[in-house]
Protein backbone atom coordinates (compact mmCIF):
# COMPACT_ATOMS: atom_id res chain seq x y z
CA UNK A 1 0.00 0.00 0.00
CA UNK A 2 1.39 3.50 -1.15
CA UNK A 3 1.79 6.25 1.43
CA UNK A 4 2.13 9.42 1.46
CA UNK A 5 6.19 9.38 2.53
CA UNK A 6 6.54 7.31 -0.67
CA UNK A 7 6.11 10.69 -2.81
CA UNK A 8 9.17 12.41 -3.81
CA UNK A 9 11.97 12.74 -6.34
CA UNK A 10 13.34 9.20 -8.00
CA UNK A 11 15.88 8.61 -10.31
CA UNK A 12 16.54 5.97 -13.00
CA UNK A 13 20.32 5.01 -13.28
CA UNK A 14 21.47 2.85 -16.67
CA UNK A 15 25.25 1.76 -16.84
CA UNK A 16 26.74 -0.23 -19.87
CA UNK A 17 29.34 -3.22 -19.44
CA UNK A 18 32.93 -2.39 -19.72
CA UNK A 19 35.07 -1.25 -22.06
CA UNK A 20 32.84 2.36 -22.04
CA UNK A 21 30.76 1.91 -18.73
CA UNK A 22 28.64 4.73 -20.32
CA UNK A 23 25.35 5.86 -17.90
CA UNK A 24 22.62 7.54 -18.18
CA UNK A 25 19.87 8.94 -15.77
CA UNK A 26 16.31 9.94 -16.15
CA UNK A 27 14.93 11.92 -13.45
CA UNK A 28 10.91 12.46 -12.09
CA UNK A 29 8.66 13.09 -9.41
CA UNK A 30 6.36 10.22 -7.81
CA UNK A 31 2.95 11.77 -6.83
CA UNK A 32 1.37 9.09 -4.34
CA UNK A 33 -2.75 9.40 -4.77
CA UNK A 34 -5.55 8.60 -2.10
CA UNK A 35 -8.34 8.50 -4.34
CA UNK A 36 -11.99 9.16 -3.16
CA UNK A 37 -13.84 6.44 -2.38
CA UNK A 38 -17.26 7.72 -3.73
CA UNK A 39 -17.96 10.21 -6.50
CA UNK A 40 -18.81 14.02 -5.85
CA UNK A 41 -21.97 15.29 -4.51
CA UNK A 42 -24.39 17.90 -4.94
CA UNK A 43 -26.27 19.51 -2.66
CA UNK A 44 -28.93 22.57 -3.17
CA UNK A 45 -30.38 21.88 -6.52
CA UNK A 46 -33.94 22.61 -7.02
CA UNK A 47 -36.67 20.27 -8.91
CA UNK A 48 -37.86 23.97 -10.28
CA UNK A 49 -36.73 27.58 -11.33
CA UNK A 50 -38.14 30.17 -13.26
CA UNK A 51 -36.06 33.30 -14.83
CA UNK A 52 -34.76 35.89 -12.39
CA UNK A 53 -34.14 33.17 -9.88
CA UNK A 54 -30.79 32.61 -8.07
CA UNK A 55 -29.30 28.31 -8.53
CA UNK A 56 -26.35 27.96 -5.96
CA UNK A 57 -25.09 24.42 -5.92
CA UNK A 58 -22.46 23.14 -3.80
CA UNK A 59 -20.43 19.99 -5.37
CA UNK A 60 -18.24 18.31 -2.68
CA UNK A 61 -15.47 16.05 -3.41
CA UNK A 62 -14.26 13.72 0.21
CA UNK A 63 -11.16 12.34 1.47
CA UNK A 64 -8.54 12.27 -1.18
CA UNK A 65 -5.08 13.11 -1.51
CA UNK A 66 -4.59 15.94 -3.12
CA UNK A 67 -7.65 17.48 -3.51
CA UNK A 68 -10.12 16.81 -6.15
CA UNK A 69 -10.16 19.82 -8.48
CA UNK A 70 -13.60 20.58 -9.48
CA UNK A 71 -15.72 21.92 -12.27
CA UNK A 72 -18.91 23.12 -12.74
CA UNK A 73 -20.44 23.04 -16.51
CA UNK A 74 -24.49 24.66 -17.45
CA UNK A 75 -26.14 22.51 -20.13
CA UNK A 76 -22.93 21.02 -20.98
CA UNK A 77 -21.30 24.38 -21.25
CA UNK A 78 -18.02 25.56 -18.70
CA UNK A 79 -19.47 27.67 -16.07
CA UNK A 80 -17.63 31.32 -16.23
CA UNK A 81 -15.40 31.68 -13.67
CA UNK A 82 -17.22 34.80 -11.42
CA UNK A 83 -19.98 31.93 -10.93
CA UNK A 84 -17.71 29.40 -9.22
CA UNK A 85 -16.28 29.56 -5.68
CA UNK A 86 -13.06 27.01 -4.55
CA UNK A 87 -12.29 25.96 -0.98
CA UNK A 88 -10.14 22.77 0.24
CA UNK A 89 -10.56 21.34 3.76
CA UNK A 90 -7.20 19.55 5.08
CA UNK A 91 -8.97 18.20 8.65
CA UNK A 92 -9.43 14.78 7.40
CA UNK A 93 -8.36 11.74 8.95
CA UNK A 94 -4.67 10.67 7.59
CA UNK A 95 -4.32 14.09 6.13
CA UNK A 96 -6.83 13.25 3.17
CA UNK A 97 -8.63 16.65 1.84
CA UNK A 98 -12.08 17.86 0.96
CA UNK A 99 -12.62 19.66 -1.88
CA UNK A 100 -15.52 22.08 -2.32
CA UNK A 101 -17.07 24.00 -5.08
CA UNK A 102 -20.37 26.37 -5.02
CA UNK A 103 -21.64 27.98 -7.84
CA UNK A 104 -24.31 30.69 -7.85
CA UNK A 105 -26.02 33.04 -10.34
CA UNK A 106 -29.20 34.29 -11.66
CA UNK A 107 -31.02 32.86 -14.04
CA UNK A 108 -32.17 33.87 -17.63
CA UNK A 109 -34.02 32.75 -20.69
CA UNK A 110 -30.79 31.24 -22.14
CA UNK A 111 -30.10 29.28 -19.51
CA UNK A 112 -33.20 26.67 -20.25
CA UNK A 113 -32.61 24.78 -23.11
CA UNK A 114 -35.46 22.76 -24.34
CA UNK A 115 -37.39 23.86 -21.25
CA UNK A 116 -34.32 22.47 -18.77
CA UNK A 117 -31.33 23.56 -16.87
CA UNK A 118 -28.53 20.94 -16.69
CA UNK A 119 -25.74 21.96 -14.02
CA UNK A 120 -22.48 18.83 -14.13
CA UNK A 121 -19.80 19.08 -11.29
CA UNK A 122 -16.77 16.98 -12.36
CA UNK A 123 -13.84 15.91 -9.99
CA UNK A 124 -10.37 15.25 -11.62
CA UNK A 125 -7.23 14.27 -9.82
CA UNK A 126 -4.12 14.26 -12.60
CA UNK A 127 -5.33 12.14 -15.52
CA UNK A 128 -5.75 8.79 -13.12
CA UNK A 129 -9.77 10.14 -11.74
CA UNK A 130 -12.48 11.83 -13.61
CA UNK A 131 -16.17 11.37 -11.99
CA UNK A 132 -19.25 13.42 -12.38
CA UNK A 133 -22.81 14.21 -11.35
CA UNK A 134 -25.22 16.01 -13.37
CA UNK A 135 -28.53 16.89 -12.10
CA UNK A 136 -31.70 18.58 -13.91
CA UNK A 137 -34.17 21.06 -13.26
CA UNK A 138 -37.78 22.02 -15.22
CA UNK A 139 -37.93 25.65 -15.97
CA UNK A 140 -41.57 26.97 -14.53
CA UNK A 141 -42.86 29.05 -17.74
CA UNK A 142 -44.08 32.52 -16.37
CA UNK A 143 -47.67 33.47 -16.58
CA UNK A 144 -48.68 36.97 -18.25
CA UNK A 145 -52.19 38.07 -18.56
CA UNK A 146 -52.68 39.66 -21.76
CA UNK A 147 -55.58 42.40 -21.52
CA UNK A 148 -58.20 42.79 -24.49
CA UNK A 149 -57.89 46.11 -26.62
CA UNK A 150 -60.53 48.20 -25.99
CA UNK A 151 -63.86 47.98 -27.25
CA UNK A 152 -64.12 49.50 -30.85
CA UNK A 153 -67.31 52.04 -31.62
CA UNK A 154 -68.57 52.84 -35.16
CA UNK A 155 -70.70 55.84 -36.05
CA UNK A 156 -73.77 56.15 -38.41
CA UNK A 157 -72.86 60.32 -39.38
CA UNK A 158 -76.60 61.54 -41.04
CA UNK A 159 -77.19 65.23 -42.54
CA UNK A 160 -79.39 67.24 -40.67
CA UNK A 161 -81.27 70.40 -42.79
CA UNK A 162 -81.52 73.31 -41.04
CA UNK A 163 -83.72 76.63 -42.08
CA UNK A 164 -81.90 80.01 -41.70
CA UNK A 165 -83.87 82.69 -39.28
CA UNK A 166 -84.71 85.72 -40.45
CA UNK A 167 -83.69 88.82 -39.10
CA UNK A 168 -86.78 88.96 -36.50
CA UNK A 169 -86.06 85.47 -36.11
CA UNK A 170 -89.02 83.48 -37.74
CA UNK A 171 -88.04 81.20 -40.06
CA UNK A 172 -88.71 82.40 -43.68
CA UNK A 173 -88.97 80.43 -47.11
CA UNK A 174 -86.02 79.86 -48.50
CA UNK A 175 -84.60 78.46 -51.66
CA UNK A 176 -82.29 75.45 -51.36
CA UNK A 177 -78.89 77.34 -51.86
CA UNK A 178 -79.80 78.85 -48.46
CA UNK A 179 -79.75 75.67 -46.28
CA UNK A 180 -77.20 75.03 -43.31
CA UNK A 181 -75.95 71.42 -43.04
CA UNK A 182 -75.77 69.94 -39.38
CA UNK A 183 -73.91 66.75 -39.15
CA UNK A 184 -75.57 64.20 -36.73
CA UNK A 185 -72.86 61.34 -34.97
CA UNK A 186 -74.17 58.50 -33.66
CA UNK A 187 -71.88 55.86 -31.82
CA UNK A 188 -73.25 52.19 -32.08
CA UNK A 189 -71.96 49.81 -29.93
CA UNK A 190 -70.13 46.16 -32.20
CA UNK A 191 -72.47 44.37 -31.58
CA UNK A 192 -75.63 46.89 -32.63
CA UNK A 193 -74.28 46.70 -36.59
CA UNK A 194 -73.45 42.81 -36.45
Amino acid sequence: MSTQTAEGRYTCEVSADSPSFQTAQVHTHMYVVDLPKEGPEMHGMKSRYRRGMKLKVECISRDSLPAANLSFFINSEPAHTQYVLHRVDGSSPGGLMTAYSTIQFVLQKHHFVRGKIKIRCTANIYSIYHKSLEKSAEGEKILTTTTSPPEKHEAIVHPIHRLPETNSGIRGSCSSSSFGVVWLIVLLPPNVLR
